[in-house]
């Protein structure tokens, strides 16, 4: 599930539904429009049937208000594909 929260509270806002996703090597999650946020929280939970989570990486996309990229009107995975390539 991710969550946000646009200021600097503890308080988070659930940004959509619970994503299932067992059994799954990459899961997307994308936001229906674009959100202004302080804090990202993602809460992963582990399955009743396993010990761990079995998670090897987590990658999170996004950029700030005034970056270079958000400036020239690329998004955030544009962004990171552009920042990889260099």
């Amino acid at each position: 599930m991710v969550e946000i929260s646009r200021d600097r509270s503890n308080l988070t806002l659930p940004m959509g539904p619970p994503v299932h996703c067992s059994g799954m090597s990459n899961i997307s999650i994308q936001l229906t429009q674009p959100e202004v946020a302080q804090t990202v929280l993602l809460r992963l939970f582990k399955p009743k049937d396993s010990n761990n989570l079995g998670l090897s990486q987590i990658r999170l996309l996004g950029s700030t208000t005034f970056s270079e990229a958000a400036l020239q009107g690329l998004s955030a995975v544009e962004s990171v594909k552009s920042f990889e390539s260099r």
